[in-house]
């Protein structure tokens, strides 16, 4: 049987989650690309909240995981750049931004850190943690659709390899002896 601090715990949780759902949409409603702007650095405000927890070797693993994820991305978006401008774009219309036609827009670089922190926080904490990071950042593909800088095919791809990069990076380096911590979900 739970104690009563431990239930009021539980509470005061699912406010905070309820709170930041109810700015998110907030957010949303006012401006939907705005809310894709702000969300894309999930993982720094993911960051902060490791920071008041104390995680340090969490945050590390943060840095370290993001870090990879956006070169990666990064590196993908500058590719299909440069093989346009030397090549022409019939050959890679999938990198081609619905707003501007110009061939940087895949995979999406607001997508992918979101659902790098989404992976992240699988490896960490409970259903309710994941709930609130998922629903974070699942707004954010439809809000680089719905404003035309991304197609779904480069927002699927940003979100795949945000989610997978992040699950399993975080994975692999938690294992490693200094990275390691004894603190339960």
């Amino acid at each position: 049987m739970k104690s009563q601090d431990s239930y009021i715990n539980e509470v005061w949780h699912i406010v905070i989650i309820m709170g930041i759902i109810l700015i998110a949409l907030f957010i949303w409603q006012y401006d939907i690309k705005l809310y894709g702007d702000i969300f894309r650095f999930l993982p720094l405000y993911l960051g902060f909240f490791l920071l008041y927890q104390r995680q340090y070797k969490r945050i590390i693993i943060l840095l370290i995981g993001v870090c990879i994820v956006v070169g990666v991305t990064f590196s993908m978006k500058f590719s299909f750049s440069f093989l346009a401008n030397h090549y022409g774009g019939g050959y890679i219309t999938i990198a081609q931004r619905p707003i501007n036609g110009k061939f940087n827009g895949f995979p999406s670089g607001h997508t992918a850190p979101a659902f790098f922190a989404l992976g992240f926080v699988i490896n960490y904490y409970s259903k309710k943690w994941i709930f609130l990071v998922f629903a974070l950042a699942i707004l954010i593909p439809f809000s680089r659709i719905f404003t035309l800088w991304h197609t779904p095919l480069q927002v699927i791809v940003g979100a795949l390899l945000g989610i997978i990069l992040g699950f399993f990076i975080t994975r692999w380096l938690k294992n490693f002896e200094f990275l390691k911590d004894n603190s339960k979900k």
